[in-house]
């Protein structure tokens, strides 16, 4: 008797979370213009456009979230993510139900919940950074363009839904989407000069420094494991994605770094974002943001990121080492 009555609770329970989740509203899709000279971008990596999805009509408060999904680094990844919604919006749906951050339902996202909210699906395999204008031989007639699709999303906001009198605003993004909030963060803060903006990146501390296998490069990530589990140093390549999508790089942090390339980590740049950061990272993680498929041995050896990750709390809002289940 007793486990009938479990299962009827627990029924009841699934049955109101969908009853709730099928009450809040959706948000609608909106896809960018074709670019131009004076307003480049707009792209996903097959050319399709790219855009945003949005609902609610509160010009005071925004919640804005960068969808995550890693990378693609070579013809081989970036052609055959641009077949897949992460690298087209070829079969993006007219609406995208809402959850987190940007769920219109109250009892599971009180704070935010009367927000405009905007989510950013992510199709150009840069981590939301990339600034080239165009296809190329050299990209393979593929656009990456994450930085320049930001701007474009943030100018139509302004235009369209009132962000310009926006005066707070949350940026906040998972793993691809929590570098790109990194990146992208002051950014969005020197746009809107007349609002408090935050960012809350989620699993998107990549990479971590001051390994023990590169003590003389504190800002080189870990080698990976093949190469460390043979006395060799070598892990991702911040010169090669930096190329190949042209990287946005804040200039406060290349002006005082070398080599330049490595204001591409976030363990370099971190200090040189002014925007108020709430990190939330798992310490032990499952993946770092690499350029190969990890091993189940290199699972075991991602702790070394704890070191690096826990001695920057002091500069930022705030560390959640426990605040995500990303790559967990």
């Amino acid at each position: 008797m007793a486990r009938h009555v479990w299962f009827f609770l627990a029924f009841v329970a699934v049955a109101a979370d969908m009853a709730a989740a099928a009450a809040a509203p959706s948000l609608t899709r909106v896809l960018l213009s074709a670019p131009t000279a004076a307003a480049p971008g707009g792209k996903c990596l097959d050319g399709t456009a790219a855009g945003y999805y949005i609902d609610g009509n509160n010009s005071d408060l925004f919640a804005i979230y960068l969808e995550g999904g890693g990378a693609c680094y070579s013809k081989e990844t970036c052609e055959s993510r641009a077949k897949t919604s992460l690298g087209s919006s070829k079969g993006w749906p007219a609406t995208h139900g809402g959850s987190g951050v940007y769920s219109g339902d109250a009892s599971a996202n009180p704070d935010f919940y009367n927000a405009t909210r905007v989510y950013v699906p992510y199709c150009t395999g840069d981590v939301h950074g990339g600034q080239r204008k165009g296809p190329s031989p050299g990209t393979w007639n593929l656009w990456f363009d994450g930085h320049l699709n930001f701007l474009r999303i943030i100018s139509d906001l302004k235009a369209k839904h009132g962000l310009g009198k926006a005066t707070q605003v949350l940026l906040t993004g998972s793993s691809a989407g929590g570098i790109g909030t990194l990146g992208n963060a002051d950014t969005l803060k020197d746009l809107l000069p007349n609002a408090r903006v935050w960012a809350a990146p989620q699993a998107g501390w990549f990479y971590p420094g001051d390994c023990a296998d590169e003590p003389t490069k504190p800002w080189s990530p870990p080698s990976y494991w093949q190469n460390w589990s043979n006395g060799k140093v070598g892990g991702p390549n911040l010169t090669l994605t930096a190329e190949l999508w042209q990287s946005y790089i804040d200039p406060k942090c290349t002006a005082k770094e070398q080599p330049p390339q490595s204001c591409g980590s976030a363990h370099v740049y971190y200090k040189y974002i002014e925007t108020p950061l709430l990190i939330l990272e798992q310490m032990l993680v499952r993946a770092r943001l690499v350029t190969v498929p990890l091993s189940q041995k290199d699972y075991s050896i991602q702790g070394n990121s704890s070191p690096g990750l826990a001695s920057h709390a002091r500069v930022v809002m705030g560390v959640d080492k426990r605040a995500t289940t990303t790559h967990v």
